[in-house]
């Protein structure tokens, strides 16, 4: 799984047409909920987002131009699919389709 979108702003300076944006690590623990007056833990999943040039840069071993973490809910059923899912709804993946 992954997604194919237009980037701006990279940690090269150059923006990517084509970029392949896929996820490379999930770290799920128990956090603080926003309401800091409860107290309550919930699941959180924190998710790593490496940005390649294009697929074909990923699957050559190229580095990645740009990484990105972004916090979010454990969702329910497949985690993965889940995943992307979420991060469709996001701005930054706004254009994004799947690959």
């Amino acid at each position: 799984m992954a997604l194919r979108l237009s980037i701006e702003n990279t940690a090269v300076g150059v923006a990517f047409s084509a970029a392949y944006a896929r996820v490379e690590g999930i770290d799920i623990h128990y956090t603080s909920s926003e309401d800091l007056e409860s107290h309550t833990l919930v699941l959180a999943a924190y998710v790593l987002v490496s940005f390649y040039a294009t697929e074909e840069a990923r699957f050559n071993n190229a580095q990645p131009v740009h990484r990105q973490s972004f916090r979010m809910s454990v969702p329910s059923g497949d985690l993965m699919p889940g995943i992307y899912n979420y991060l469709k709804t996001l701005p930054e993946f706004a254009e994004a389709e799947d690959c």
